[in-house]
């Protein structure tokens, strides 16, 4: 684990937050390790991992990274739904928290504090990711995303408009 930590290719847009992916190259993994990250999630155990989230790797050669803004992030997800009202867990603009239904969830809460403590530790966030469609990178229903509690924890240490990478997965 160590040595993959070393030879990590890290992004760091501000001082001391620190961004990490694999590879802009397509990656297969093993079977092992798909399940060995299924197995031990990182994200819950900050406290064991140098890293905070999956690191992510590129799936085809579409794949890129591109700088949004935590607040961008989240505006892209709702609009998947346009003529929907966003999805339950996904606040708007301004309210303290954005990616939880509530400002007063305190299992969000905990996951935000743990993730700040780990940025203040120095340790490498997972680059936020997300899939998107079309040429002009839209988020769909389908699509998925990685990342959110991340970027609510930077929204929280004042990041809200400032942009960091974002490892897109472009689907066609």
């Amino acid at each position: 684990m160590a040595w993959e930590i070393v030879k990590m290719p890290i992004l760091e847009p501000q001082p001391g937050i620190k961004f990490g992916y694999d590879s802009l190259e397509p990656v297969k993994l093993p079977q092992q390790a798909i399940d060995d990250m299924i197995v031990n999630d990182r994200f819950l155990e900050v406290g064991l991992y140098p890293s905070i989230g999956n690191i992510p790797y590129a799936w085809n050669n579409r794949d890129a990274i591109k700088y949004m803004t935590p607040d961008d992030y989240f505006d892209l997800i709702a609009s998947a739904r346009p003529s929907e009202p966003p999805p339950r867990f996904l606040g708007p603009r301004g309210r303290k928290f954005r990616w939880t239904h509530s400002d007063d969830d305190s299992s969000h809460k905990k996951r935000i504090e743990r993730i700040i403590e780990g940025i203040k530790e120095g340790k490498i966030l997972g680059m936020p990711e997300l899939q998107v469609s079309g040429d002009n990178d839209e988020f769909e229903a389908e699509n998925f995303q990685e990342g959110g509690h991340r970027m609510d924890a930077l929204r929280q240490l004042g990041f809200a408009d400032t942009p960091v990478p974002v490892f897109l997965h472009r689907r066609r």
